[in-house]
């Protein structure tokens, strides 16, 4: 009787565990496509930074040449699936770029008065801060998943279950 009460309870946890493992793993995926959702809402801004600038910026399309490739290379990865590490690499690129055009436009005392740029840079800051935000939260919950996935691969009865680790940003 205790041996049976004992089974169940060991059955009872490892259903338990199990859930808080696929919960968690949902959970991440739905910070993903939330990450993805903001780099996306953020790059629908630079067709506005790029219509803000025009007329005050020396080789306006000589600057933004960079920026617009990329942005195309973004596009093309969203019409395969790509996973956040590869997103991550090609958002990284993006935002060096938007930095370099940010640095020239702030030399242009007139386009910094123009309350249009004003307005398009608050929006990019406002979604680097959501942004932020969510990568914190996505790497601390990737931390505790890959250290719960391998409490259950340390134990034989685990192994039957594949569930995968997710790769650390």
């Amino acid at each position: 009787m205790l041996y049976s009460i004992i089974l169940w309870i060991i059955w009872l946890l490892f259903i338990c565990f199990l859930i808080f493992i696929l919960i968690l793993k949902n959970k991440i995926d739905q910070l993903e496509n939330k990450i993805e959702t903001i780099f996306q809402s953020k790059n629908n801004l630079i067709p506005a930074l790029f219509e803000v600038t025009k007329k005050d910026l020396v080789k306006h399309d000589h600057i933004f040449h960079e920026l617009l490739k990329l942005k195309k290379m973004d596009f093309s990865e969203h019409s395969f699936y790509t996973n956040i590490h590869q997103t991550i690499h090609t958002q990284q690129k993006i935002h060096k770029e938007m930095d370099f055009i940010f640095r020239a436009c702030h030399k242009h005392k007139k386009l910094i008065k123009d309350y249009k740029f004003y307005y398009v840079k608050e929006l990019l800051f406002s979604r680097l801060s959501q942004l932020w935000e969510s990568i914190e939260l996505y790497k601390i919950i990737i931390k505790k998943y890959n250290k719960l996935i391998t409490i259950k691969n340390s134990t034989l009865i685990w192994l039957l279950f594949p569930i995968q680790k997710k790769e650390e940003i």
